[in-house]
């Protein structure tokens, strides 16, 4: 891995409540253990195995447990905690703010409720460019794919979650794959992304929108390369069916 990757610090966005799977759990979904490990804990232990060590966590649904967690690894990173105390109505767009707040330098970014394969993260940092979203096999109908759309030239235009493609805005872009949760910034890019941020959450009809909604504005006025991975060992955990899911691909991979 490049030097200059070492010194990337982490955001993770672990503040949500996890309400689609609140029936199977009532731990934040970070903390739901799969083959023994957490989700937290697997992700950390892969950082660590990359020589990733600044670590800035999101921190919101019962913090003192993720917090508890944490201890076991501060040892091996330099942790930084910022809090959304307001995580009910104000999503993971004002989480992923107050993580940029204390950036001054390169960044990764994860969404919490994230299990992949090592080599798929390994690849990420060595072979993308900085300023890239990593991009795994989905599917366009699939309403909960957050749908990474090309324009022309094969820029990313547009992330839409949670809709249908097929509307007639949407017909002039190619359809890509699905956004995994994992994205790489310059610091000059994390710049530019804390201002736009800031401008975005400045009306009130923003403030409970997911990450995806608030780059589309981003993507306005600035360029986000992608990085194409065709592995399928990887899962974002929403509810118990993808939990079973999550179950399996770590049996069957060892991941």
């Amino acid at each position: 891995m490049d030097k200059d990757l070492k010194k990337l610090d982490i955001i993770i966005l672990l503040a949500g409540a996890g309400k689609r799977i609140s029936g199977y759990t009532k731990k934040p979904k970070c903390l739901i253990k799969i083959n023994h490990k957490s989700i937290l804990s697997k992700n950390m232990l892969i950082w660590k195995s990359l020589g990733l060590k600044k670590l800035n966590v999101v921190l919101g649904y019962k913090s003192k447990l993720v917090k508890e967690e944490l201890k076991s690894y501060e040892n091996l990173f330099k942790i930084n905690k910022s809090y959304n105390k307001s995580f009910l109505s104000k999503g993971n767009t004002y989480s992923l703010y107050l993580g940029l707040k204390k950036i001054n330098g390169p960044v990764l970014i994860f969404d919490g409720d994230l299990i992949y394969d090592k080599k798929i993260l390994s690849s990420f940092l060595s072979s993308a460019q900085l300023n890239s979203i990593l991009v795994g096999p989905g599917k366009a109908g699939d309403l909960e794919c957050a749908k990474v759309l090309l324009d022309k030239k094969g820029n990313v235009k547009k992330i839409v979650d949670k809709e249908s493609i097929k509307k007639e805005r949407y017909k002039h872009l190619r359809f890509l794959g699905e956004a995994i949760g994992i994205i790489k910034l310059s610091y000059n890019h994390v710049k530019k992304l804390k201002k736009a941020l800031k401008i975005f959450l400045s009306k009130d009809e923003n403030l409970n929108l997911n990450w995806e909604k608030a780059f589309n504005f981003f993507l306005k006025t600035n360029h986000l390369n992608y990085y194409f991975t065709r592995s399928k060992k990887w899962i974002e955990i929403d509810d118990k069916q993808d939990l079973i899911k999550a179950i399996k691909l770590v049996k069957k991979y060892n991941i």
